[in-house]
Formats: C-alpha cells, structure tokens, sequence
C-alpha cells in the first residue's frame, strides 16, 4: 500500500515538472519564432506598390525621427537636426524611378540644403518586390528597406563608410 502511493506521488511529482517545463518551452520558443521574421514589409508587395508608397502620386516627403550611425544614436533636439527626406516620382520608359532628396536645415536654421541622393528603382524579382532601393548615382549604392507602411519608414545604409539606420515618418 505505501509502493503505490509512493508512486502516485512520484507519477504526480513528474507530471507537475513536466506541467511547468511546457510552460517554459513556450515561453523559449515564442522569441525564437518572432526573431524569423527579418522585416516588415508586408509580403508580396509590387515593386510599384513599394514607390508608391514612398512617392505616393508624384511626390511625398518624410520626416527623420530617429537616426543611428554606427550604432550610435544621433539626437534629433534642435532645428538643425530635423532632417526631411523627399522621394519624387520620376517615369522612364513605363518604369518607375524615384529621385531621393534630403533637405538639411543649415546650423543657424535660417535655410534648408537639398542634397540629391540619387535616382533609385526598387529592387524585384518577377516584379515583386524583394529588399532593397538600388541607386544609380549619387553618393549611396542602396538602400535596405526594413519596414514600411504609408505613414512609417525604416533605411539601412552605407554613406560615407557609415552604417546608416534611419526611421521616417510621413509629413501629412
């Protein structure tokens, strides 16, 4: 008679361990799961799709709201660090192109700087769109595009040997 209720207690001692790992497997595997999803650019979007969202009809303009350069993050407090980027639909031959500007406050604020970027097409493969914004001048090759949707932006970058993220948001 003690055997078996030495046993039933074992048998429930197991159960309840194995009752909290469950728990604890789920709860290791949940940011496992979400740590797949690389970006979040929603999935098969067109490569027109993707321009229109970043131009709209002919032209849209963003505002910087966060900025890391080298893993650094640059404050954005005064004036001279609220930098606007504008992206100005341009057509060539039935393609959509896109002229990339940003307009940069000078130090005293009396005046904006506009430094064309270049003019980019958004990458694809059987016109869907795949990661990037590839330039053909101006002083950045691409662009890795980590998230959009019509009000918010993310960039990665290289420019000027530095790494680049940028985050935008829509100018209404």
């Amino acid at each position: 008679m003690m055997d078996s209720r030495q046993n039933t207690g074992n048998i429930l001692t197991v159960l309840s361990f194995l009752r909290r790992m469950k728990y604890l497997v789920i709860l290791a595997f949940l940011p496992f799961l979400f740590s797949c999803q690389e970006q979040d650019i929603p999935l098969g979007l067109y490569d027109y799709q993707v321009v229109r969202l970043l131009a709209s009809d002919s032209a849209k303009t963003w505002f910087r709201t966060q900025y890391i350069e080298n893993g650094e993050e640059r404050p954005i407090n005064t004036c001279a660090d609220s930098v606007y980027t504008s992206f100005v639909l341009h057509e060539i031959h039935d393609e959509d192109s896109v002229y990339l500007y940003e307009i940069v406050p000078k130090t005293d604020c009396s005046a904006s700087d506009t430094l064309l970027l270049g003019l980019f097409a958004a990458s694809s493969t059987d016109n869907v769109f795949t990661d990037s914004l590839n330039f053909k001048d101006g002083p950045v090759d691409f662009m890795l595009l980590e998230s959009i949707t019509s009000r918010f932006l993310k960039l990665n970058y290289q420019r000027a040997g530095a790494n680049i993220s940028a985050s935008y948001e829509a100018v209404q």
